[in-house]
């Protein structure tokens, strides 16, 4: 079935998929794909086919290298969301975002990867920032990344990685408070403002 799928493209997906077992990052530029030893031509992983491609990553690919084509895959379509020209293709895009994400935030849960963990967390707040007004559910998921990206950041002693996402932790917690009139959202507002102080 795969080589059914791959074969009609004009250049061999598996060899990019191989090149990610040889620990060789592939990263796509106007329509085509390349790594450090290979420039694969017009490879494009089609919508009607996106599903099967997944699978096959699934069951091909170790959980490392998994995620790392999950976490590539969430940062093109997150680039993809700023070029969307209209609401259907706007939410289409942030979907296939999210999906991808929440596939590498998972993998790295797994294995215990905090650093890439962290980076994974974050990235998915700034998607979820962008969906809340198609789908107000992701407030509290944006929230709750939000802290545990800065968490992990804090008890790495990257300080740097945080102060992006300081502004955005203090706004969550401004309309948690708002919402459920808590007093840990305070503590959590004064810790995060003498962060960024």
């Amino acid at each position: 079935m795969w080589k059914n799928i791959f074969e009609r493209r004009k250049a061999d997906l598996f060899t990019a998929i191989e090149s990610l077992k040889r620990k060789i990052w592939l990263k796509e530029a106007e329509n085509s794909y390349s790594s450090f030893d290979i420039q694969l031509e017009a490879v494009k992983i089609e919508d009607e086919w996106f599903e099967d491609f997944g699978s096959f990553v699934r069951s091909n690919l170790e959980q490392k290298y998994q995620s790392l084509l999950f976490f590539n895959l969430s940062y093109y379509y997150s680039e993809k969301i700023k070029k969307s020209k209209n609401r259907a293709e706007l939410l289409s895009n942030l979907k296939k975002a999210i999906k991808y994400i929440e596939e590498a935030i998972g993998i790295y849960k797994e294995l215990g990867l905090k650093a890439n963990l962290a980076h994974s967390l974050a990235i998915s707040v700034f998607v979820y920032l962008k969906i809340i007004e198609f789908d107000a559910n992701y407030f509290l998921k944006a929230a709750v990344n939000c802290d545990d990206a800065i968490k992990i950041f804090l008890d790495f002693g990257m300080v740097y990685k945080v102060m992006p996402l300081i502004p955005y932790g203090i706004r969550f917690h401004e309309t948690l408070f708002e919402m459920d009139s808590e007093e840990r959202h305070k503590q959590v507002i004064e810790f995060y403002r003498s962060i960024g102080s």
